[in-house]
């Protein structure tokens, strides 16, 4: 046997079907070139047994006679080759031997199967186009005479500068076919036809199996060929029909397709399902502040549709603003305040059952349920017992929660802080008086209160602003995601300043996402914040003494290079304890909205290459999911453990965020609709201080850098200091 080198040695495609069936590792191995797989497959050949060999030299000797005897076709004789050698099982399968398969094949109203393996070759990197489908099918034993008795046209030979015509000098398939033809009795141009049947291209036909490629990408193992295309019956019928993005189905082949998407974190909740939260607790225990924080929370975070039902509403709707004393407070008013609790009864229960402005349907998108909260002392067991009376019949889940207070301090600063400047007393001028007259309703409440104790009850109970916390049969997702907020929740008021980092690369050039570092607008704005944060941040403003003070940045650079300019000294707390000031926390879940493809991209690049991705972002802002990203809902999800942890603290926080993110944030505490909360304006080079209270927030703006009035900025070539400023925010659609 006379052995050649690899450059003079070819394999028709018989051969590569074959080594399919055998138990040899051909599946290329990551980061190995094409060169090297054909190399390493020709060494697998050249190992054939020498006994298999020698079978097939007699077999080829018993084939010609029978052929000098025989008048049938020339198929007919290389099926009876075929069926004559041991191997007859895989060549069977590899031979389209039906003649109205071969023609349905030809006319394209049948496709092969891409999931059969005999038909893997013909789905192969280079043979998309319907040339090289054929010859692909062609070398499979589907023979050129076959194809042209039935109306097909002859394959179209390989490009000449990748080709070479098998020459093997082991006497198998590739050289008896050659014999064949030599026999017969075909013209010069019919033996060139049936001849590129044996042209093979082993370097563009480099083995994959289609799980490959999915292997190669999760692992993320260079990938040396293509992804096996979409099953082909949807597009030779062309029900499938190709957009900027994604295929998308006919009506006939999905009649009845699914119209709303499942609900993401964000959205989760059973549909439908009607929940009563009733506050129970003393005047200035901080019920009403849970309440509003609570129905913000649920309707931000878990779309839910929420309101909070105050009996003092309804109070002050009767007896009018500014004229309350604690004497409507006594037990001689008790029927006056049973009056005003029905009727916010009445209109909670309308709220829970009223029908929804839009269909079932549309529902299903952005519903979570329903919560209603009545919120009012019920400070007694008869009064929650008519509450469950009043809710027993209807299909609700009803929780009671119960805030008690025992600290002197917290109460009185409650007061002042929340009671004295309420529409209660919004005539009268005299804060001490005020201060006096609520103390007195406080103890009116205290001769007939009773804390919870009955068993039977859903409720928690939240001690000293949660510093004990007590459940009874609390079951249900939404019932456990209240428990585990209310338990973050403290009456202090403290303060949250959000920061965009200074300007990045990706800022000036108008592109979105990616991890940049800071132009030199952005390093002097990086340095302005270090300074504030340490002289204003980071004391008390009453004292003036260094106060404790958090810091949270993102993952990316852009954020943590402009947070690094401010210092961290350690300082004493007012316990006692060592405090490192505002020692960076580094969260992955602040880092920006994530773009998918278009990460990188302008917003004027993203309409050109994607002009229906980016109608469908301008359509719907909030819930749009740009391709293989993140959607705004997605990021409320990663943000809601953040807003848990935020709501915890009682020292301030100071937040170097990004647009996206900061939105949310932002429209959380403020009050604002997710709806709504996308199109909010964070700007760059100003911190946005936001002080959360009870009934409103407290918003302060401070533009700590303006670029067009920095002298010590150096611009680059081409340009000014002016020109600096104009691309300071790019516009943010």
């Amino acid at each position: 046997r006379e052995e050649k080198s690899h450059a003079e040695t070819s394999h028709n495609m018989d051969d590569l079907v074959d080594l399919l069936d055998s138990d040899d590792d051909i599946t290329p191995k990551s980061n190995e070139s094409s060169v090297c797989v054909q190399q390493r497959n020709e060494k697998m050949f050249d190992k054939q047994n020498e006994a298999e060999e020698e079978k097939e030299n007699s077999k080829r000797a018993e084939i010609l006679m029978k052929k000098k005897k025989s008048s049938s076709s020339l198929s007919k004789v290389m099926e009876e080759e075929e069926g004559e050698g041991e191997d007859k099982e895989s060549d069977i399968n590899a031979n389209v031997d039906d003649e109205e398969t071969v023609s349905m094949l030809k006319r394209g109203t049948l496709v092969a199967d891409p999931l059969d393996p005999k038909n893997w070759e013909a789905y192969s990197p280079k043979s998309s186009d319907e040339g090289e489908r054929r010859d692909a099918f062609t070398s499979l034993n589907a023979d050129d005479e076959y194809f042209r008795r039935t109306g097909g046209t002859k394959p179209l030979p390989p490009p000449k500068e990748t080709t070479r015509v098998v020459e093997n000098t082991r006497l198998g398939r590739a050289t008896l076919k050659q014999e064949v033809l030599d026999s017969s009795n075909f013209s010069n141009s019919e033996k060139h036809s049936v001849a590129t049947t044996v042209v093979e291209t082993i370097s563009q036909r480099t083995i994959r199996y289609p799980e490959q490629d999915m292997i190669a990408a999760q692992m993320n193992i260079p990938n040396p060929g293509v992804s096996s295309p979409p099953r082909p019956s949807s597009l030779e019928k062309g029900c499938m029909k190709p957009t900027t993005s994604f295929m998308k189905l006919s009506i006939e082949e999905n009649p009845t397709p699914q119209t709303i998407p499942p609900p993401i974190y964000g959205d989760q909740g059973n549909i439908g399902e009607k929940h009563v939260l009733v506050m129970v607790g003393l005047p200035a225990r901080g019920k009403t502040h849970m309440a509003k924080r609570l129905c913000q929370y649920l309707r931000f975070f878990h779309g839910a549709n929420t309101k909070v039902f105050n009996v003092g509403e309804y109070r002050r709707k009767v007896y009018g603003a500014g004229k309350m004393t604690h004497v409507l407070f006594d037990s001689q008013h008790e029927k006056e305040r049973e009056v005003l609790a029905r009727a916010a009864m009445k209109d909670m229960i309308d709220f829970l059952f009223q029908e929804d402005s839009v269909s079932y349907l549309e529902q299903r998108g952005v519903d979570s349920g329903r919560v209603a909260i009545f919120d009012a002392t019920n400070s007694t067991k008869a009064r929650r017992q008519w509450l469950v009376d009043q809710m027993g019949p209807l299909p609700v889940k009803l929780l009671f929660v119960e805030s008690i207070c025992n600290d002197d301090d917290i109460i009185t600063n409650n007061i002042w802080e929340a009671k004295v400047t309420n529409a209660d007393y919004a005539t009268n001028e005299d804060k001490q008086a005020v201060f006096n007259d609520f103390r007195q309703r406080i103890r009116e409440y205290e001769r007939r209160y009773e804390t919870m104790d009955e068993d039977n009850l859903s409720f928690i109970k939240l001690i000293d602003c949660g510093k004990r916390v007590e459940i009874n049969r609390i079951h249900g997702y939404l019932l456990g995601r209240i428990v585990q907020f209310l338990s973050n929740l403290h009456a202090h008021t403290t303060s949250i300043y959000l920061t965009r980092h200074g300007q990045s690369e990706y800022n000036a050039s108008g592109k979105i996402g990616g991890d940049s570092c800071l132009t030199a607008m952005g390093e002097a704005y990086a340095k302005r914040l270090g300074d504030y944060a340490n002289e204003v941040i980071g004391r008390d403003p009453e004292t003036n003494k260094p106060q404790p003070v958090r810091l949270w940045t993102s993952a990316l650079q852009r954020t943590q290079l402009t947070a690094r300019h401010i210092p961290h000294p350690k300082i004493l707390t007012s316990d006692g304890k060592i405090w490192t000031q505002m020692a960076p926390r580094v969260l992955r879940n602040l880092d920006e909205i994530y773009a998918g493809i278009c990460d990188g991209m302008t917003y004027e690049e993203i309409k050109e290459a994607y002009p229906e991705e980016y109608l469908l972002r301008q359509e719907n802002k909030l819930g749009y999911r740009y391709p293989r990203g993140e959607s705004y809902l997605d990021v409320i999800s990663r943000l809601d453990p953040l807003i848990q942890e935020l709501e915890s603290y009682r020292e301030p926080v100071v937040i170097v965020g990004h647009q996206g993110v900061l939105r949310l944030i932002y429209a959380y505490f403020v009050g604002m609709d997710r709806t709504s909360a996308s199109q909010g304006v964070i700007p760059l080079n100003t911190i946005i201080k936001l002080t959360p209270r009870t009934h409103d927030c407290i918003e302060e703006r401070i533009c700590l850098y303006n670029p067009a009035d920095d002298k010590d900025l150096v611009p680059s070539d081409n340009e000014t200091s002016l020109s600096y400023a104009s691309i300071a925010d790019p516009p943010s659609y």
